[in-house]
């Protein structure tokens, strides 16, 4: 097969992602937390794939202009978007406690992943958009959550 060919097998799998994405997002609203998350990640990932479409098809007249190194980057973006994706919501076998848990301790990481920004921010000389007290009272109410989470007891 030839890079244009793959190209074409690439360009029929984002139009039937976006066909299943859109049919998804048009019931969003009744949708319960898990798919919620599902949606937001799903769509994280969609994005991700339409932009490495758009880098690989920029100069397809000279594939030596092409930028694989970005198209790689944002490739291994999509896998861990997926890793996320099966970890939070998709993994067989798990009750609603471990998934809740699950759900906290990724949030918790992600705000501690903030706090370290805004240090890195402030240390710059940045001042940041978000407070590190906000993000201190968000991180207590999770420690509250998995402290009385049932799968951690």
């Amino acid at each position: 097969m030839n890079y244009s060919e793959l190209l074409e097998i690439f360009k029929s799998s984002l139009i039937l992602t976006n066909q299943v994405f859109n049919f998804l997002h048009k019931t969003y609203e009744k949708l319960d937390d898990k798919n919620k998350l599902r949606h937001h990640i799903l769509y994280r990932m969609k994005s991700t794939s339409t932009t490495i479409f758009h880098i690989l098809t920029q100069n397809i007249a000279n594939q030596n202009f092409v930028d694989f190194s970005s198209a790689a980057i944002l490739t291994r973006s999509i896998i861990e978007s997926y890793k996320t994706f099966y970890y939070l919501t998709s993994e067989a076998g798990i009750d609603e406690a471990e998934l809740e848990f699950r759900y906290l301790i990724f949030e918790s990481y992600d705000i501690l992943e903030r706090q370290d920004m805004i240090r890195g921010l402030k240390a710059g000389q940045i001042e940041p958009m978000i407070d590190f007290k906000e993000l201190d009272e968000q991180l207590d109410e999770l420690k509250i959550g998995i402290k009385n989470n049932n799968f951690y007891k």
